[in-house]
């Protein structure tokens, strides 16, 4: 395995993690109002709801069933964590030597479904601002990943430009190119 296809396990890995932790936890958007009576304890005299994908709680901690806060994105959301899902299993199948002869292709579905995966999550991310939700730490937890793939976008277009003057004779250009390291090198 090449060292570019652990890289590639590690930031997915901790992409997975946390898209799973926005996906599950309730603070996507938080309405608060405030309060005008006297007896309220809350230093701030206000009343918080934080609301999830498909539940919400309350300040006092009680959490129950809601509406989801928008079917598109709950429904971006749940293609994005069941298309990582598969990701993983491409893989564990890959690390565990598993259908050695196509482990280049699995490679390849890996970093395809996983860039479409991020594509989606970008989508999410421009519906919940566009809607005018209070974003949470959820939704940042979840979306910030889309940042990396925009990150990792420019830089294969950067690596695309330095390879158009690289040397034809040999095939120095191609170590310019992700593709290359996390799945061509073994």
């Amino acid at each position: 395995m090449g060292t570019g296809f652990f890289i590639f396990i590690m930031f997915f890995s901790f992409i997975f993690v946390l898209q799973i932790v926005g996906f599950f936890s309730p603070n996507w958007d938080i309405q608060c109002v405030k309060n005008y009576t006297s007896t309220i304890a809350n230093s701030n005299n206000k009343t918080c709801f934080y609301q999830g994908l498909f539940y919400g709680c309350s300040d006092s901690g009680k959490c129950r069933g809601t509406d989801i806060i928008d079917s598109r994105v709950f429904g971006l959301e749940l293609a994005i964590i069941l298309g990582n899902i598969i990701v993983l299993v491409l893989l564990i199948l890959v690390l565990a030597h598993v259908y050695e002869e196509s482990k280049k292709s699995m490679k390849q579905g890996a970093m395809f479904l996983f860039a479409i995966t991020e594509i989606m999550n970008i989508a999410s991310t421009i519906i919940v601002w566009t809607e005018g939700y209070t974003m949470g730490w959820s939704c940042w937890a979840s979306s910030w990943s889309a940042a990396i793939l925009i990150g990792i976008i420019a830089l294969t277009c950067l690596c695309f430009c330095m390879s158009l003057y690289g040397d034809d004779e040999d095939d120095s250009h191609k170590r310019y190119f992700i593709y290359y390291y996390v799945v061509e090198v073994d």
